[in-house]
């Protein structure tokens, strides 16, 4: 294991330095020629391959398969002339431009951006309830979060073997599965988990647990409405206006009562990754992102950018959404190489209104635009077009 004074090449060298293969980094690492061209090393740092969000419940409800969801992030940036560690940062030092990496070695840097996305935001747990994070069902974990994605993954891999008629230590009834968390990956998540049950032929019961009285808060209400009618529909028990209290070994506490599982699956909002508050740049406190300005550059230090769900933009709190990224990503290119060329930088200006469709995994999706929504299969069709197209556009050049 390399110490900490193990330098990673030749600290002379002008290098920008990747932190995390978020959506607006694989743009910028399909793009290392133009860093290479102007004697730039380019260095991606992340611990393996990209995982998309768009398609990433639609994996877990069975319609797609895991090697469809991912993008080969080494491949992409080497193939583009610039280099791939497989790392994580682990902290940062501001005076001497370098980058501390969890293996323990130093990256020097003139420039670095942070992509590392979100987690998800834990409510504040006891130890007890810590305990309870480490129980498992069968063979597997009892309790998941959302994200790290390639969790969807695993835990549809449980419930496939869950499923099985053969399955060892049969329930004495039909699986208790509980997701917490109202907004639009915790209605997907149920919804999917429901269409993985049936593609399996096997029975479960399913609730969904929200700590707002609405369903996805932040989009119309007729689409919040037609969401809950569809859970219904599919007889998936809606518990909505009851904030998550505590976790035991197999049961939720939350509103006052008390909710058994044999599965809990927590999509209770999201927060920066907690890299950034290990490396010193959430200022404004625990869960927070890097503040930056309408550049993407760090509001305290001109050498540091960021993208994605990690940041903070411009004193406020964007939607933890991959289309802000994506949008960010040909500015972020464009600054990062302005600043090596003491050009001028651009603005990002954030939509306004954004394109949302959530696979409700029968087939059909539900989209959201602004103040409009509608839902039927057109809608999942388009959502599988575009969630295709941009993995293409990646993964054709692996």
């Amino acid at each position: 294991m390399p110490g900490r004074n193990n330098v990673i090449s030749d600290a002379s060298i002008k290098r920008v330095v990747l932190v995390g293969a978020g959506h607006a980094h694989l743009h910028v690492a399909q793009n290392a020629r133009e860093f290479v061209r102007r004697g730039v090393d380019l260095v991606l740092v992340d611990p393996g391959k990209f995982w998309y969000s768009g398609l990433a419940t639609g994996m877990l409800g069975g319609i797609y398969e895991p090697a469809l969801d991912q993008v080969d992030a080494q491949r992409l940036i080497e193939r583009a002339g610039g280099r791939f560690i497989a790392d994580t940062a682990a902290g940062l030092d501001r005076e001497k431009r370098a980058l501390h990496l969890a293996s323990g070695a130093t990256l020097p840097y003139a420039l670095v951006s942070i992509n590392v996305g979100s987690e998800v935001a834990l409510p504040h747990l006891s130890g007890e309830d810590h305990a309870a994070l480490r129980g498992t069902w069968g063979s597997g974990p009892r309790i998941w979060t959302v994200k790290p994605i390639a969790n969807l993954w695993r835990l549809r891999q449980q419930l496939e073997q869950r499923f099985q008629p053969a399955a060892a230590a049969p329930l004495p009834g039909p699986p208790r599965v509980v997701v917490a968390g109202g907004g639009p990956t915790g209605c997907e998540i149920a919804l999917n988990i429901d269409a993985l049950a049936r593609k399996c032929g096997a029975r479960i019961r399913l609730s969904l647990i929200s700590r707002s009285p609405q369903l996805i808060s932040r989009q119309p209400r007729g689409a919040a409405k037609a969401l809950a009618a569809c859970l219904q529909r599919r007889g998936i028990e809606l518990i909505a206006g009851s904030a998550l209290q505590g976790i035991e070994t197999d049961r939720l506490l939350a509103g006052g009562q008390s909710y058994p599982f044999d599965l809990l699956v927590l999509a209770t909002g999201l927060k920066p990754a907690r890299v950034i508050a290990d490396m010193n740049l959430a200022e404004a406190g625990e869960g927070s992102g890097m503040q930056v300005g309408r550049n993407l550059r760090w509001t305290s230090d001109p050498a540091i950018f960021g993208a994605g769900d990690c940041i903070d933009f411009d004193g406020r709190e964007l939607p933890k959404l991959g289309v802000f990224g994506v949008r960010q990503a040909p500015l972020l290119l464009h600054n990062l190489l302005a600043a090596l060329d003491s050009q001028p930088l651009k603005d990002y200006q954030p939509q306004k209104n954004y394109l949302a469709i959530l696979n409700l995994g029968c087939g059909d999706g539900l989209a959201t635009w602004g103040p409009f929504y509608w839902r039927g299969r057109a809608s999942l069709w388009w959502k599988d077009r575009i969630d295709r197209r941009f993995l293409a556009s990646y993964q054709q050049r692996e």
